[in-house]
């Protein structure tokens, strides 16, 4: 019988397991006798379409240390390098708390988390609190008497307001600096600008 190899494969030992089929009757599905990419033919060892694919020369003399001797397979050789061990990968010491000193005394702030992207908060979810009207009270022994998430500002100066969406920017810029903490929040504080400049310094004006 004529055996053709489909153009993919290169291994002149190649037969198909079955008719029509590209699987290589050598090979060793793995656990059967070790690990994957191992080939029945004594000569070879390994499946010289596995390495092709997803070895290296590295990585076939490290296999063959480590892979135990079968029957009709011959021994690892003598001259291969030992095989590659990686080192074990030393955790890194656990940070301690942060302190953060308020007019109450001093606070200690868990250790971050490893940074992690913002995502935006959807803007659906947003109007769906604008719709509702909601008003959500934030307090924090390091926010100087709290902050109130409001659908929009109602102007009231007994407290400091701030509108979901504007808790949703704060949010995200908080969020790229890792192990940032909102601290305090003042409302009415007004921007200095150019004009802002010339009608203070002229009273006329």
């Amino acid at each position: 019988m004529t055996i053709v190899r489909p153009a993919s494969v290169q291994c002149e030992k190649w037969e198909p397991r079955s008719q029509g089929a590209k699987a290589c009757r050598y090979y060793i599905e793995p656990n059967e006798l070790g690990p994957e990419g191992m080939c029945k033919l004594p000569s070879e060892f390994l499946c010289v379409e596995w390495v092709r694919r997803y070895g290296s020369e590295e990585q076939k003399r490290a296999l063959r240390a480590i892979t135990t001797t079968q029957p009709g397979v011959p021994p690892p050789d003598p001259d291969a390098p030992p095989p590659l061990v990686l080192a074990p990968t030393v955790p890194k010491p656990s940070r301690a708390p942060a302190v953060i000193r308020t007019q109450q005394g001093e606070i200690a702030m868990a250790p971050p988390k490893p940074f992690e992207p913002a995502k935006e908060i959807d803007s659906s979810s947003l109007e769906a609190l604008e719709r509702a009207g909601v008003e959500v009270e934030l307090s924090a022994p390091h926010l100087d008497g709290g902050v109130t998430l409001v659908p929009a500002r109602t102007g009231r100066t007994d407290r400091s307001e701030m509108t979901f969406r504007e808790a949703a920017v704060v949010r995200l810029i908080v969020d790229a600096f890792p192990g940032a903490h909102v601290t305090a929040y003042r409302a009415g504080v007004r921007a200095t600008t150019p004009e802002n400049e010339i009608a203070e310094a002229d009273p006329l004006s």
